[in-house]
């Protein structure tokens, strides 16, 4: 999903797309998480797909799409883009908890800290939509930062 299509979301769309995008995130979160790796962990990661598999197909049988905001980390503008889109998403969407979402934004840009040898950013605790989008806007200065830094080297 780009941020245009984003922008095109109906406000019931948005929100019903944040619902996903928290379940998807908490069941990717639970998997990156290898300090448990338990049988009882197994089964809290698989009811976290299916809950996300089940919110995933109604929402695409709902609104006849597959466009979904896809996180492609790596690189600090790709984290950049998927940070826009989901910032436009928060910002039509009505409610929505955006926990599970924004500590995946975090991991991942972890994870790109971790790669490009740079300090960590430091995370936010947003409680609703509005304090993660402007949460949103601080990752994605960052990003902007790292992809200067190296563009210069």
């Amino acid at each position: 999903m780009t941020e245009s299509v984003a922008e095109g979301l109906s406000c019931e769309q948005a929100t019903d797309l944040v619902n996903v995008l928290d379940l998807q995130a908490r069941w990717e979160n639970l998997c990156a998480d290898r300090l448990h790796d338990d049988l009882g962990d197994l089964r809290d990661r698989q009811r976290a797909n299916d809950h996300f598999q089940e919110a995933w197909n109604d929402y695409s049988e709902k609104y006849r799409t597959r466009y979904f905001p896809e996180s492609t980390q790596g690189l600090p503008h790709r984290l950049a883009t998927w940070c826009r889109v989901l910032r436009t998403v928060f910002r039509r969407a009505s409610g929505g908890n955006p926990t599970h979402v924004m500590a995946k934004v975090y991991r991942l840009a972890d994870e790109l800290a971790e790669k490009q040898g740079v300090g960590p950013l430091a995370h936010g605790n947003a409680k609703d939509l509005a304090a993660a989008a402007s949460e949103l806007d601080v990752v994605i200065a960052w990003c902007a930062t790292l992809a200067e830094k190296a563009e210069a080297v």
